[in-house]
């Protein structure tokens, strides 16, 4: 179940839910989630510093640009209509 998650996850989120999942644990919970997750020992206690210090997680953070064809480029509609293909004139 909680490898089905972390697949949903970027890598922050990742970091701060096996944190968090490790301070549940208690003693022996960095390395518990570690062996379950695959996530290393210095991302999970990375993770654990930034809930304990940070006031408000950013989520608006990407790692990576959002794809895709832009909205000004107007797409193959747009090549259609000014394409003159067939034009006689």
């Amino acid at each position: 179940m909680v490898l089905k998650i972390l697949k949903t996850l970027n890598e922050a989120q990742t970091r701060w839910f096996v944190a968090r999942e490790a301070m549940l644990l208690g003693r022996g919970g960095v390395a518990a989630i570690c062996r379950l997750t695959g996530v290393s020992k210095p991302t999970v206690i990375k993770g654990m510093k930034e809930l304990k210090t940070l006031p408000e997680l950013g989520l608006g953070e990407r790692i990576r640009r959002p794809g895709g064809r832009s909205q000004e480029t107007g797409g193959q509609e747009s090549w259609y209509r000014t394409s003159t293909a067939g034009d006689d004139g």
